[in-house]
C-alpha cells in the first residue's frame, strides 16, 4: 500500500461545509457511504485522531444514503466523526470539490479534506490522514 500524501492547496479556498462556528484547530471532513467498506475499515484511524484532538466530520457523499440509513450506520458502527446532514445539492458541492481538487472524475472513498479553524482548505487528501500529516500540517504558516 502506497502512502496517502496530501495535496497540498496553496490558494487555501473555503471548503464547502465550513459554513458552522469556527473550531479549535484542524478540522477533518471524511467523506462516507454506509455500504463502504474501505471507510468501516478506516475507523480505527479515525479513533485516534479523534483522540488526539483532531474535530471530524463525517460527509455522506451517496444520494441514496437517507437520513435513516446513515442514522443506522451510526448506531451500528460509532464512528468517531459527527455525520454531517446534507442535502443534494451540499453533497453535489462536496463531490465537485473533491473532483477539482484531486483531479479525477470519481473521488475514492473515503477521501478527505483537511481545514484550519476557519474553514480554509489547507490540504485534500484520498484515505484518511495520519496524525503525523497533520501535525505538519498544524505547523505551517
Amino acid at each position: 500500500m502506497k502512502p496517502r500524501r496530501p495535496v497540498e492547496i496553496a490558494e487555501k479556498p473555503a471548503f464547502p461545509l465550513a459554513t458552522g462556528p469556527e473550531g479549535k484547530g484542524l478540522r477533518v471532513y471524511t467523506t462516507t457511504a454506509t455500504w463502504c467498506g474501505s471507510c468501516l475499515v478506516h475507523l480505527p484511524e479515525l479513533e485516534l485522531l479523534k483522540a488526539s484532538g483532531i474535530e471530524l466530520v463525517g460527509v455522506p457523499v451517496d444520494p441514496e444514503d437517507t437520513a435513516e440509513k446513515l442514522a443506522a450506520y451510526v448506531e451500528k458502527w460509532h464512528p468517531a466523526y459527527t455525520m454531517a446532514e446534507l442535502d443534494e445539492e451540499k453533497r453535489s458541492a462536496v463531490n465537485a470539490f473533491l473532483i477539482k481538487q484531486l483531479k479525477t472524475p470519481n473521488p475514492p472513498l473515503p477521501s478527505s479534506i483537511v481545514t484550519d479553524e476557519k474553514g480554509k482548505v489547507l490540504a485534500v487528501m484520498q484515505s484518511v490522514p495520519t496524525l503525523s500529516a497533520l501535525r505538519k500540517l498544524s505547523a505551517r504558516p
